[in-house]
């Protein structure tokens, strides 16, 4: 048997007395789990969806797997917020799916879908679990970042299998290494431009296939949403993306560097909506938010000025998309309440005298 968590990190420390897990959980500890489970009640919704409608056997069992992680993982917070006297949200259920509806997207974009949603989901688990301190969310999360690495190797050798992985540019590298010597390091808008580091290749690359992917799950949203408001939002949404795309490729292109995607339409001709429009709603601000912390991350790792003001730029059009929507949704009743810290003025109101 594999140690737990809580047993490596007594051996780590050298640790005889268990590590205590009856404290009340932080304000860190709490936002980290909310959102887990709001965001795989989601995704249970989705894959239900998924399921009804696959056809691939191979697709099929790994739905079912991933789907079966994020069973346990909303028990568990559930079972967890229970235990703590928190209100467990209300999250997404059967009534934001409808299973039978016509198939919405290919077999591929399902498979695309488990692999983005694992690269989102790594970092967040991971966050989570090194700003933590009860013992047992230490153990949840790490067994979430398991979880996800394996979900990960499998949809990675599944999409290889099928002949539909999209591998990364290769590129040939200098033969041998040095220290920046020159400010125009960071030059990029004028001069003599310096040709793009692996990091920033993989970086913009990266962005290309998020983007291209989250294209795709917004035309099919639009394709079956019957509010103007909210088909007009996704409306933005696509474009927004066809633009970064566009803006990530060129520089790419400049290099003689390709940014391959898939070929494939993912999306079928059906008009009639498997999910509520308030899932449609939270799952694209879902993944407007995953837009904006991924290009936070692209941009500690690019130094050329020309590529971080690209990226700066994105997010600010990303910040704007995201607080728009949010109010749409607030207008409908689609947001559900995070967890707030008590309103004392308004209980002193409420003092009889």
């Amino acid at each position: 048997m594999f140690d737990s968590m809580q047993e490596r990190l007594q051996k780590a420390a050298g640790a005889e007395m268990p590590v205590a897990h009856d404290t009340r959980l932080t304000s860190t500890e709490i936002a980290a789990l909310w959102t887990t489970y709001m965001d795989y009640s989601m995704v249970n919704c989705v894959y239900k969806h998924f399921l009804s409608q696959v056809e691939s056997g191979d697709v099929r069992s790994l739905l079912e797997y991933d789907l079966d992680l994020a069973d346990k993982r909303t028990a568990w917070v559930k079972d967890t917020f229970e235990r703590d006297s928190i209100p467990v949200p209300k999250g997404f259920t059967d009534e934001d799916v409808n299973i039978h509806a016509p198939r919405l997207y290919s077999d591929s974009f399902y498979l695309y879908y488990i692999l983005n949603k694992a690269r989102i989901a790594m970092p967040v688990n991971g966050l989570a679990l090194t700003t933590s301190a009860r013992s047992d969310v230490q153990e949840f999360y790490a067994r979430c970042c398991g979880s996800t690495a394996v979900v990960s190797q499998k949809v990675t050798n599944l999409l290889l299998a099928k002949g539909l992985y999209v591998r990364s540019p290769y590129i040939t590298v200098q033969k041998t290494g040095d220290t920046v010597k020159k400010q125009n390091f960071m030059a990029g808008f004028l001069g003599e431009r310096r040709p793009l580091s692996a990091a920033e290749i993989s970086g913009l690359n990266y962005g290309v296939r998020m983007n291209n992917l989250g294209r795709y799950l917004l035309i099919g949203f639009r394709q079956v949403t019957s509010t103007k408001q909210l088909r007009d939002y996704l409306d933005r949404g696509v474009e927004m993306s066809k633009r970064f795309i566009e803006r990530y490729s060129s520089f790419l292109a400049k290099e003689n560097i390709s940014s391959p995607m898939p070929s494939e339409t993912f999306v079928t001709d059906s008009t009639v909506s498997p999910f509520s429009e308030r899932l449609i709603m939270n799952h694209t601000l879902f993944v407007a938010m995953a837009g904006l912390s991924s290009k936070g991350a692209i941009l500690s790792t690019c130094f050329r000025r020309d590529i971080s003001s690209a990226l700066t730029l994105s997010m600010t059009e990303i910040a704007n998309y995201l607080d728009d929507g949010l109010n749409i949704a607030i207008k409908n009743t689609w947001m559900e309440e995070p967890p707030l810290v008590v309103d004392r003025k308004e209980l002193v109101s409420q003092l009889k005298h």
